[in-house]
């Protein structure tokens, strides 16, 4: 019980979120007495609150010449420094705290906060498993640890530690969340979705949410759902190059080649040097039967990235349909100078040779791409046609 009528008043205004006069009433406690260290560990807290962290500090020193037994004063002195980005002094200060209190499982996860943000991982674990040998039901310990497997890339071990934060507190939604992008990364979309269900039905309004909930969609080959997703997301949100990309996908795979057109040609209004985007409205303009169109979209797009193979090879395939073998192998060659082993290319360029008569290098082409890829149907069957009346 505070038997200071100042220090009360002060506890009083700073528990009602009163910083300013609870620092008033704690420096009157002082004027009193100096030594009184509670007075000192609030006044620095309230000074906390209000972002005031070198006076903060100034008051935890004055507590540890009080009192310099109290692991306390150096806790909250190691936040202050934390929130100054002096992160070797705050480091230092939790050890001091570890060494007065060493059962202090909050000392131990602060420190892995602080080693977190100077990126050293190892260390950071090291922390979050000390808090969590002395509170093994501490979630922020396992959030914390899972969210460093998962920049160390190994994420199911940290879907282990989001699942044990979870199982103590499975109404906190970050664990949901960091879990399905964990689940996305290894290519379990439909654990992703599940993830972001739950995240969900705890803040139905988190929009981030909605977006990457397209995106797990569209990887299931859902591209109705995807779509749904992504338009709740520009109900409230805008657009950005990466959602235009996604939708105009969506679409197309959908085999609505117009508005996956209208979404490539978005993203291209954003970024006019994104090869990808110049290939895909050409693809889509081939599926709609333009192939003046598609021909110069995928010129463009080998002139921003000619080591991407597959604007080489639709090039290919648009000049073949027009009757133009001799263009067509031109550009298959021209892809398989990038990727050698590319089956499809070979396959690409048997076809065409085939068209041409040329029907030894289309058995050579063919058999190269079977080489690479036994399971391709068209080259099987194509050159064990030419083989037979050869």
């Amino acid at each position: 019980m505070l038997n200071n009528i100042h220090l009360e008043k002060g506890k009083t205004y700073y528990d009602q979120g009163e910083y300013k006069e609870s620092i008033k009433e704690y420096k009157k406690a002082l004027e009193e007495s100096e030594d009184i260290y509670i007075a000192w560990i609030f006044l620095g807290k309230a000074h906390g609150k209000l972002g005031e962290h070198q006076q903060s500090i100034d008051c935890y020193q004055k507590a540890m010449d009080i009192d310099a037994t109290k692991a306390d004063a150096w806790v909250l002195m190691g936040g202050s420094y934390y929130y100054l980005g002096k992160y070797k002094e705050a480091i230092d200060c939790y050890h001091h705290a570890a060494e007065i209190k060493p059962d202090n499982a909050d000392t131990w996860l602060l420190m892995g906060v602080v080693y977190s943000t100077l990126d050293k991982h190892e260390k950071t674990i090291d922390c979050y498993q000390k808090a969590l040998d002395i509170n093994p039901n501490d979630p922020d310990a396992w959030y914390g640890m899972g969210l460093v497997y998962e920049e160390l890339f190994m994420h199911t071990k940290a879907i282990e530690c989001f699942q044990n934060s979870l199982e103590i507190t499975p109404v906190f939604s970050d664990p949901w969340y960091k879990m399905g992008i964990a689940y996305s990364k290894l290519g379990e979309h439909q654990n992703a979705v599940n993830c972001y269900h739950q995240v969900l039905k705890i803040n139905p309004e988190d929009t981030i949410t909605w977006y990457d909930m397209g995106i797990a969609y569209g990887e299931l080959g859902e591209y109705n759902k995807a779509i749904e997703w992504y338009e709740k997301f520009l109900e409230v949100k805008s657009g950005n190059s990466d959602l235009w990309y996604n939708l105009g996908d969506a679409y197309y795979h959908l085999g609505e080649y117009n508005k996956a057109v209208d979404f490539y040609q978005k993203v291209l209004k954003i970024n006019p040097e994104s090869a990808k985007a110049w290939y895909n409205v050409g693809e889509a303009y081939g599926k709609l039967g333009d192939r003046d169109k598609a021909i110069e979209y995928c010129q463009k797009a080998v002139e921003l990235n000619p080591r991407n193979t597959d604007p080489w090879n639709l090039l290919g395939q648009l000049y073949y349909n027009l009757g133009e073998y001799e263009k067509a192998v031109k550009y298959y060659q021209q892809a398989l100078n990038i990727e050698p082993e590319n089956a499809k290319s070979w396959e690409l360029l048997g076809i065409a040779c085939e068209a041409l008569n040329e029907f030894k290098k289309a058995i050579k082409y063919y058999g190269k791409a079977l080489e690479l890829d036994p399971e391709l149907v068209l080259a099987k069957r194509n050159l064990e046609i030419l083989e037979s009346i050869q």
